[in-house]
């Protein structure tokens, strides 16, 4: 019995002190992204609160209450200031505002090549189309005309689509280097904007969630450091191009959000939910979505005021629209 009340004096005192550690790990985790804590910034953030509660919450047992509101406190703290969904959330309750000269952006990954998937961006009516798991040569030909008639115009790759208002041309010599997660086009819409273009779908995540094992921590950091050399193969090749031209980058980054590989893209590209995006971003899975893979980067050029992710009928991710000001 007196071994008894000795744990229950001891517990909660080593349970909030774990509470506090647990958290200042995540928040060193989720800022700077190391690979080798892959396996814990796969989560999304407000994933650790439920543990990080149950954790504080046996401080309750025998510690004053509000050195455990503290520590609350300071999950609550962590999951407003990290979580990607924050942002979007708040700007639910202001509407945008709308802008002439504005560039609607649709990204969607088909589904392992659904036509009917690929489809449903047409209710959207957008400038630029970036499709991933891309249908058929033939089948987006056939979209093309349906979205633009004569005015259409699409670069077709093994795993990713470009379909634009205008005049297209594939950058061939990249497009052959960086086959099959990317395709790259030099654009001209009928409204006269040039662009850069760049569809994208990097490898795979890992699927691997047992953190108690040392092999799912080498599966998450192979998996972060193969999208790591996709990305900067990527942006090598969007060196060349001309400061002054504007670029856009969309598509399947099989990554989450906030995640170390897209370090890479800036300073020069921004994401545009995070400038302009409402709601509930995440894209994946389409019925709970509980990440943001699907995205659109941008350069200095763009603005975003309103962009948003919509659920889909006939694919297993949601679709991204994005309603863009060229400065």
């Amino acid at each position: 019995m007196y071994k008894f009340k000795k744990i229950l004096k001891v517990l909660p005192k080593f349970s909030l002190s774990i509470s506090v550690a647990l958290c200042v790990f995540l928040i060193i985790c989720y800022t700077y992204r190391f690979d080798t804590c892959s396996a814990i910034t796969i989560f999304p953030v407000w994933f650790w609160i439920l543990p990080g509660f149950i954790i504080t919450g046996i401080g309750f047992i025998n510690i004053k209450k509000r050195y455990v509101i503290l520590v609350v406190m300071l999950w609550v703290l962590f999951v407003v200031l990290f979580a990607d969904e924050t942002k979007g959330m708040v700007r639910v309750f202001f509407k945008p505002t709308g802008q002439e000269n504005s560039l609607r952006i649709v990204s969607l990954n088909c589904n392992g090549g659904s036509y009917k998937a690929a489809s449903e961006v047409i209710g959207y009516d957008p400038d630029i189309v970036l499709l991933q798991e891309t249908p058929s040569r033939k089948e987006v030909m056939q979209l093309t005309k349906k979205l633009f008639g004569e005015e259409g115009a699409f670069v077709w790759g093994v795993d990713n689509t470009i379909i634009v208002k205008g005049s297209i041309r594939s950058a061939s010599e990249n497009e052959k280097k960086l086959q099959p997660y990317s395709v790259q086009a030099h654009v001209q819409l009928c409204s006269g904007i040039r662009l850069e273009v760049v569809s994208l779908r990097l490898n795979p995540p890992s699927i691997r969630l047992d953190i108690w094992s040392t092999d799912c921590w080498k599966s998450h950091m192979r998996e972060r450091r193969k999208k790591r050399s996709q990305i900067s193969e990527i942006k090598e090749e969007l060196n060349s191009i001309s400061s002054e031209i504007p670029i856009l980058i969309g598509g399947d980054f099989n990554a989450p959000a906030g995640d170390a590989i897209f370090f890479i893209l800036q300073p020069r590209f921004h994401d545009v939910f995070v400038e302009g995006g409402r709601g509930w971003g995440n894209t994946i899975m389409n019925d709970i979505p509980v990440h943001r893979y699907d995205q659109i980067w941008a350069s200095k050029h763009f603005k975003a005021y309103n962009v948003n992710a919509r659920k889909t009928q006939h694919s297993d991710h949601r679709i991204v629209i994005a309603d863009l000001m060229l400065k």
